[in-house]
Formats: structure tokens, C-alpha cells, sequence
């Protein structure tokens, strides 16, 4: 032991300079320890930025999609709203314009008391109220109340045009009792009745469409 402190005051020189050196190496091995630390997280740092910004880029291009899908939805969705809207109007117009050409066309006969210069009397006749020609008008006794068998009477005019009347020389106290039913037809084709009655002492009269004779 006494030896080696006499080694040691011998050497103490060379011992601090080996030591010196030791520490020297060691902070030098700490340095490059911590640059290479500090390099590898400012790399990942650098890489989980580049990251951020590549998600950001996407999300915003993801947006910019998402929007304009969106506003395209928006725009087929008004587009065919407005188609809709366009094919109402247009069926609603021919509707109209079908309903305005049936009118149009409809005879409307009525029975009526009309004072004929001829004779000078006031007699039965038929007259046309509606804006079309009535064709095939024929009349029967009795009305569509009735359970009674509808006997034709031919007329010498079977044809009367719109605000035009035709005598007729059915007894108006047969009217009166039993009624009268008017059967006619227009320029296309449709039926159509007038049915006459009496009501409390007052003449009545109806009208109706009918699929066919």
C-alpha cells in the first residue's frame, strides 16, 4: 500500500493528465451523444411537420371536394326542381287548354217557351245554350227518375247550333206529368242528357254527361 501512494506522488502529474484526458473524451462523447439526440428529433420533428401539411393539403382538398360535390347536388337539386315546376305548369296548361276546347264544344239544351211569329203563339221548343252544335238530338218521355222505357221521337231537325232553337210538338201537359229527357251529342263525340221535369208547380231541368248511349 505504501507503495503504490509513492507510485501515485510519483505520478500525479501523469495521473491528472490521464484523467484530464479521460474527461475530455467522455464530454466529447456526451457532445456527439447529444447532437445526434438533437439531430434525430429535429429530423423527426421535421418529418412529423411535412406530415401535418400533407393531412392539412388533404383535408382542405377533402373539403373543397365535399363542397363542391355539395354545391352540385344543390344545383341537379334545383335544376330538377325546376323541371318538376316546368312539367306541372305545362300538364296543368294543356289540362286547361283541353278543359277550354271541351267547353268549347259542349251543347247545352234546354227545354223553353218561345213565341213563334208565325202563328203567334208561345210554344215548346228546344234551344241550344252552350258554345258547341248539338247532333242526334232526340227526345224521349218520361225522365231518368223513372222506371219508364224512353220511347224516341224523332225530330225534323236532329241538329240545333249554339244559340239556335227548334219548336217541338210534344204536349207540354205531358211534360208536366212525366217528364221529358233530351239526348244529344257533340262535335266530339261526347253524350249528353237534359232531363225536364216539374217540381212544385216549377220546371226543373238537369244536365249531364254520360259515357254512351
Amino acid at each position: 500500500m505504501h507503495e503504490f501512494w509513492t507510485w501515485l506522488n510519483s505520478n500525479a502529474t501523469a495521473v491528472q493528465a490521464l484523467a484530464s484526458l479521460f474527461g475530455a473524451l467522455l464530454t466529447l462523447a456526451t457532445i456527439i451523444v447529444l447532437v445526434a439526440t438533437y439531430r434525430a428529433a429535429r429530423a423527426q420533428a421535421d418529418a412529423a411537420r411535412a406530415l401535418t401539411e400533407v393531412a392539412n393539403r388533404q383535408t382542405a382538398l377533402a373539403k373543397e371536394q365535399t363542397e363542391t360535390i355539395n354545391q352540385q347536388t344543390q344545383a341537379a337539386l334545383r335544376s330538377a326542381s325546376a323541371t318538376e315546376t316546368a312539367n306541372r305548369i305545362s300538364e296543368e296548361t294543356n289540362r286547361l287548354s283541353l278543359e277550354q276546347v271541351k267547353e268549347d264544344l259542349r251543347p247545352m239544351l234546354v227545354y223553353a217557351f218561345v213565341f213563334d211569329q208565325s202563328t203567334h203563339n208561345t210554344l215548346p221548343a228546344i234551344r241550344n245554350i252552350g258554345h258547341g252544335v248539338a247532333n242526334n238530338v232526340q227526345l224521349s218521355i218520361g225522365t231518368a227518375k223513372d222506371d219508364l222505357p224512353k220511347q224516341y221521337i224523332p225530330q225534323a231537325r236532329s241538329v240545333i247550333g249554339a244559340s239556335d232553337e227548334v219548336f217541338i210538338s210534344i204536349d207540354r201537359t205531358m211534360v208536366q206529368k212525366a217528364g221529358m229527357t233530351i239526348h244529344y251529342t257533340s262535335m266530339d263525340e261526347r253524350c249528353f242528357t237534359s232531363t225536364v221535369y216539374y217540381l212544385d208547380g216549377s220546371i226543373r231541368q238537369e244536365f249531364e254527361e254520360y259515357a254512351g248511349r
